[in-house]
């Protein structure tokens, strides 16, 4: 709202809330700041560059069930009534990379997310096979190639965009960055973003109100606005409406912050210093 003055009197000059946006855009450049954060530390934040797989992942071919690895050559058409009689050759072990190969007839037990060995090519589930005593497998199923496997690279293969510029990084991100091991991310750094709650009546949401006093309520729900858009906010509390108090604490704030929030103050009362205090440190464009 821009006010004018005629004949003494106070008039309002009302424009759109899109009015609004669009000479603040037009007023304001954003230069966004780029740093480098910790993994930990970049949930919600913007990556200020698109992030490319060094390597595959997985890093190996790897079994997505417990059960035996087998080639599906040997296993094919078999049933409960006429199972593939298989070889156990070895056992993998989690964590390790088998030192043994397929041979014509062999099988390997492998763990949920055990290497497969080399050679083979498809996982029979523990509860399509039976293991006996002199180490023979009857396998009742058969599996196709590549059944319960999950491949190299099949996740991301080295060299593929893992994120682009621009994305907000959340848990999914966290998820992938940590299996390609990074470990630091490039990101535009957040804004920091001052509050000022304003009035001689309000008092802090956790104080009882004697009398006409009331609870801040704008300066806590500005702030959670700010932080769900991924700013960064400073609180600088209630100040009184006095000029020279709140001149101080916007000086303040404009020192230390990338944008100041003052919440009331800005009506034409008497005791109503928010334009005054902000007209000692630039220009008012919109009121």
């Amino acid at each position: 709202v821009n006010f004018s003055s005629i004949g003494g009197c106070s008039l309002l000059q009302v424009i759109s809330t899109n009015e609004a946006h669009l000479l603040i855009s037009k007023r304001f450049t954003p230069k966004p700041q780029v740093h480098k954060v910790p993994l930990t530390q970049a949930s919600g934040c913007i990556l200020a560059a698109d992030i490319f797989a060094s390597e595959n992942v997985p890093g190996f071919s790897r079994s997505s069930v417990d059960g035996y690895a087998v080639n599906a050559k040997d296993v094919f058409g078999c049933s409960y009534s006429i199972p593939a009689l298989l070889e156990l050759s070895g056992e993998v072990e989690m964590g390790k990379t088998p030192n043994f190969k397929w041979r014509r007839g062999g099988c390997f037990y492998v763990p949920t997310g055990g290497e497969l060995p080399e050679g083979t090519d498809a996982m029979v589930m523990l509860e399509n096979a039976e293991r006996f005593s002199d180490d023979t497998v009857a396998i009742y199923k058969p599996s196709a190639p590549g059944q319960h496997i999950i491949f190299l690279g099949d996740d991301i293969k080295q060299g593929e965009v893992a994120a682009l510029k621009g994305t907000v990084v959340s848990a999914r991100e966290i998820g992938a960055f940590s299996a390609l091991g990074i470990s630091y991310l490039p990101v535009v750094k957040r804004p920091k973003v001052g509050i000022i709650s304003t009035g001689d009546e309000l008092i802090p949401a956790g104080n009882t109100p004697i009398g006409a006093q009331i609870r801040d309520s704008n300066g806590p729900m500005l702030k959670s606005a700010v932080e769900s858009l991924g700013g960064e906010v400073i609180s600088y509390g209630i100040v009184k409406d006095e000029l020279e108090t709140l001149s101080d604490s916007v000086g303040l704030a404009l020192a230390e912050c990338d944008m100041l929030l003052i919440t009331g103050g800005t009506s034409v009362g008497n005791k109503d210093a928010a334009r005054q205090a902000i007209e000692a440190f630039g220009e008012v464009f919109i009121h």
